[in-house]
């Protein structure tokens, strides 16, 4: 039996945001620029911070952030989005124990409509997962893994597209990953595939369908040869030599994007004391590695990276944060890469881990969010807009998972075909995340021709003539 489709829409118009279509383009600045808010709360925290997580919690669009806060045993810190500006409230996910934490990441775990937090914990900590219950409160449960593991980060997908997301966890010093399911709002594990037989010194994973058959593919990033494995349903693993697996780097993540806009999903690798690497998918898990100035030249130690389109022009840019100088590279549509000034943030003395593109303030622009260690001060950098137009796709499952997670989404407008995928992770630092709120730069187009969804487990959806400048949400 065919599945029926119940599609609703909620759309917040240019008006509301007090941003119209561009028919004057000429009235607005061509570059965006970017100034640091110094006096956010978020700003005013001194820590030794690893990953970031920005997800709209109250459904008022408005991302809410998550810090962790690593080695020193700091508390981890939520900042709630009060339209525009964060508060921090040290309350909501207020943890039992010190948690040394890495990655962290928000899913709908048990599709109970409240969204979960689960935590990568270093120090041979537990790691944790906090659901969300009614009220908006939280309730702590530790993963049962019989032991205890240096995590640092953690991966959800709906793996065997069955309506409910599997976690899998990186662990370092040379211990086993871990895959588990969830039963009843316990973690069952999962020890009989490819992806849990090795032990390795592993710092970031992510799931991305990298052949574009609606399977979620496992990369997995250590401190040595990196592993791409191919999901072939019913957790049967294959892993993959390509390209991509025989780099012998010390690699603490990576981000996937359609940089090319060709459809299919490239993987960009920040390696720590060797250069960085962009791999370009070539289709049937064939990598190819570029030699791309400035991803193959720059030297720098690597931690995190996050693509998105700062400028609006259709085509994803990309930031990378170092010990060191950090790096902004502007896309120039797919064909090469231009590295860009950024305020205040050239500075040698930063140990700069977590990194998120978010548009906290809705204003159309994406804002930086950058989380730094060595008790540094982390800091947010707020966008400026230009000429250029956006539209803003919010999904929510109800046959396949509630978040949505592994769901394509394909903007049609004018020349651009752009492909995004609804991801749990971005790949900044030991674990971040981006909103699910996902963003497309539209260039001078007006209107979106038409968007197409591809649910995991449900046909495709088309819908036409979307005004830019707003926000649609669809429900499965």
């Amino acid at each position: 039996m065919k599945a029926i489709i119940k599609l609703s829409i909620i759309t917040f118009l240019a008006s509301w945001l007090g941003q119209s279509c561009n028919s004057n383009p000429s009235d607005l600045p061509e570059f965006v620029t970017f100034s640091e808010v110094t006096a956010s709360a978020i700003a005013l925290d001194s820590f030794y911070t690893q990953g970031i997580a920005s997800v709209d919690l109250n459904n008022d669009f408005y991302p809410e952030l998550y810090m962790t806060n690593s080695w020193k045993g700091f508390d981890n810190h939520f900042y709630s989005n009060q339209k525009q500006a964060y508060i921090k409230d040290s309350t909501l996910f207020k943890l039992k124990y010190k948690s040394y934490s890495n990655g962290c990441a928000f899913a709908d775990l048990n599709n109970d409509g409240f969204i979960d937090l689960c935590l990568a914990n270093a120090n041979n900590k537990c790691n944790t997962v906090l659901f969300g219950s009614k009220n908006h409160g939280y309730f702590e449960h530790s993963i049962d893994t019989n032991t205890t593991n240096q995590s640092y980060s953690i991966a959800i997908a709906d793996v065997d597209n069955d309506g409910a997301v599997e976690a899998y966890i990186s662990n370092f010093h040379s211990q086993k990953n871990m895959f588990y399911r969830l039963n009843e709002n316990k973690f069952i594990e999962i020890d009989s595939t490819e992806i849990t037989r090795d032990s390795s010194s592993t710092l970031f994973s992510t799931w991305s369908d990298l052949n574009n058959d609606g399977l979620q593919d496992l990369i997995v990033c250590n401190d040595s040869v990196n592993y791409i494995f191919k999901n072939e349903g019913n957790l049967s693993f294959i892993r993959i030599n390509n390209d991509f697996s025989i780099d012998n780097e010390i690699t603490y993540g990576c981000s996937v994007s359609d940089y090319n806009n060709d459809g299919l999903m490239d993987i960009f690798t920040t390696n720590w004391a060797g250069k960085n690497c962009l791999f370009q998918n070539n289709g049937n898990f064939e990598l190819e590695k570029l030699d791309m100035y400035h991803f193959n030249h720059d030297y720098h130690n690597s931690e995190g990276s996050c693509w998105g389109d700062y400028d609006n022009d259709g085509y994803s840019d990309l930031f990378i944060t170092n010990d060191g100088v950090n790096l902004l590279y502007r896309n120039l549509e797919g064909k090469a890469f231009e590295k860009k000034p950024f305020p205040t943030i050239s500075d040698t003395n930063r140990n700069s881990n977590g990194v998120v593109w978010t548009d906290y303030n809705l204003d159309g622009g994406l804002d930086l969010i950058i989380a730094n260690g060595g008790n540094q001060r982390n800091q947010i950098f707020k966008s400026s807009r230009n000429r250029n137009n956006w539209v803003k796709i919010k999904l929510e499952g109800t046959i396949s998972n509630k978040s949505a997670i592994g769901a394509r989404i394909i903007v049609y407008a004018g020349n651009l075909a752009q492909h995004q995928e609804v991801q749990a992770q971005s790949g900044g630092g030991c674990g971040s995340q981006k909103p699910y709120l996902l963003h497309f730069g539209l260039a001078q187009n007006t209107l979106v021709d038409s968007i197409r969804i591809k649910w995991p487990l449900s046909p495709m959806v088309t819908k036409t003539n979307l005004n830019c400048n707003s926000i649609y949400s669809f429900k499965e």
